[in-house]
């Protein structure tokens, strides 16, 4: 499928997870000129929410030299963000005057799997299907990494490992880490499809063409927001963010019920009314968490397996490949005898999520409707950053 996608039993670096923050970890360093593998577990196939990338993609794709590719890919532009948040109208944030142009919305799936093609071609081997089995490291700090692939068990020697395993750190939890997680945040979302097919006995019938809004929505409601945008193959995504316990209490998992959660969001149903819904909600965290620790010796994390955030950020991709390029330059540090390159590595990620957490806190905050709603009132109490422990 990518092509040169076996691993070899030695590298400089491995990286453990395929995903941008792991790409980008890898072009870095191949760019630096480091021997490095990336070991993915799923073969790229998962369906993915569709998302949209601010304008401010483009120099973190420029950075890794893939700009150019990118913008033949046939992403979707995107002028603006619309938004109901604080009040029930709708207000456009236009990219007209961001230096970098306008925003994408991407098929996620897609993107991943075309980076991936992006290392193979600069000859990084990116083997799909592949999962952790067990780590060691002798006492010259070569780490020997046990993994099972399509092909059968191997053992891969690495000088330095980078987890890029998202949400479960899965490298860093085996080397002891923790994952410490701020809220239960989930999105439950499905994709629409153009009303000229035929209409499914539980969905609104279609009446003819319905053109597709060429910009996202965000809308606040009494139990969270709604997240819709367009994505390159035709349909529209839409998504209810709310907390687990919350979703599980209204049945939002039930196709008739998601819908009807939805008729509550006027500007959201307003542009779905008319479109096809496509199987049932599908749910996928969204929570707020951190790893307790993002390095060690010859090893640190990068991308979501060192810190989550919230979809309303909106920089989630931006942030892996920025976080992709530093911790390469920390592992070009550490590996060229500076002391001082990990800790700054580490104090860079506590920072940035400290500021992404008063950021949060404020952007919630702006929204008052509905204080005394359990999910407002969680994120209006931000300000204690009472956090629950998950081992």
């Amino acid at each position: 499928m990518l092509g040169g996608d076996r691993l070899t039993a030695q590298t400089d670096v491995l990286v453990i997870g395929g995903g941008p923050a792991g790409i980008a970890t890898a072009l870095a360093l191949r760019g630096d000129g480091f021997r490095v593998q990336v070991a993915e577990r799923s073969g790229y196939e998962r369906v993915r929410v569709g998302e949209t990338f601010p304008p401010s993609i483009r120099p973190c794709l420029a950075k890794l030299g893939v700009w150019r590719s990118f913008l033949l890919e046939g992403h979707l532009r995107s002028p603006a963000i619309t938004s109901a948040w604080g009040g029930s109208e709708t207000h456009d944030q236009s990219h007209i005057f961001s230096p970098y142009g306008v925003a994408w919305h991407v098929d996620r799936r897609r993107f991943d799997l075309w980076l991936a093609r992006e290392a193979v071609g600069r000859g990084i081997p990116v083997a799909p299907g592949v999962r952790l089995r067990d780590t060691s490291r002798d006492a010259f700090g070569k780490w020997s990494v046990r993994v099972d692939t399509p092909a059968g068990a191997t053992t891969v020697q690495a000088s330095y490992l980078a987890d890029a395993t998202g949400r479960t750190s899965s490298l860093a939890r085996r080397l002891d880490r923790r994952r410490v997680v701020h809220d239960r945040l989930v999105g439950l979302y499905r994709f629409f499809s153009d009303p000229s097919h035929e209409a499914s006995s539980t969905e609104p019938e279609g009446s003819g063409g319905h053109e597709l809004p060429a910009t996202g929505l965000v809308e606040a409601v009494e139990d969270g927001w709604w997240y819709s945008a367009p994505i390159p193959d035709g349909r529209l995504v839409a998504a209810l963010m709310t907390d687990a316990d919350i979703a599980a209490r209204q049945g939002a998992r039930d196709p008739t019920r998601w819908h009807e959660l939805m008729q509550r969001a006027p500007h959201t149903w307003l542009r779905i009314r008319r479109l096809r819904a496509e199987g049932a909600p599908k749910v996928f965290a969204a929570n707020t968490s951190r790893l307790d620790t993002v390095f060690g010796s010859g090893w640190l994390a990068v991308g979501d397996a060192a810190m989550t955030h919230d979809p309303l950020s909106g920089d989630g991709v931006c942030r892996a490949l920025r976080q992709g390029l530093a911790a390469a330059a920390a592992i070009r540090g550490d590996t060229d005898g500076d002391a001082a390159a990990l800790p700054e590595y580490g104090r860079a990620v506590d920072s940035a999520f400290d500021e992404y957490l008063r950021v949060r806190a404020v952007v919630y905050g702006l929204e008052d409707r509905w204080h005394d709603a359990t999910f407002w009132a969680r994120r209006h109490r931000e300000g204690t950053r009472r956090s629950i422990s998950a081992g």
